[in-house]
């Protein structure tokens, strides 16, 4: 459980970090622990990106999770400074979206516990 609550922390870390490197932007954060996982919910508001950055983020965002891969890469995460590392966050989540409106730019992940 211990290294599951680090990942989870990694992971949050590291979408804050690429969203006020790349856009300076400010950012709120909900966390849900569920029975069968967790969800993060990120929300930017305010930000406007162009919906080829949106395509670029869901690139970078787009690798399917691979415990056997996050088990080791995840302890790799928040090591280099100016880097991206959202395909890492990626390989630690189950699903990702990404959707932008108006208001902001919003961004759910979702975890799912494993046996």
């Amino acid at each position: 459980m211990r290294y599951e609550v680090k990942k989870i922390t990694k992971m949050i870390d590291e979408v804050l970090t690429f969203f006020i490197y790349n856009y300076n932007s400010c950012a709120k954060v909900d966390l849900m622990c569920q029975a069968d996982g967790y969800k993060i919910a990120f929300e930017f508001p305010g930000l406007q990106i162009s919906d080829e950055e949106i395509a670029r983020i869901k690139k970078l965002l787009k690798a399917k999770r691979d415990p056997s891969l996050a088990n080791y890469y995840w302890q790799l995460t928040g090591e280099v400074e100016d880097d991206c590392e959202l395909p890492l966050v990626a390989i630690m989540a189950d699903k990702v979206d990404i959707k932008k409106d108006e208001t902001g730019v919003q961004l759910v992940i979702y975890r799912k516990k494993l046996e």
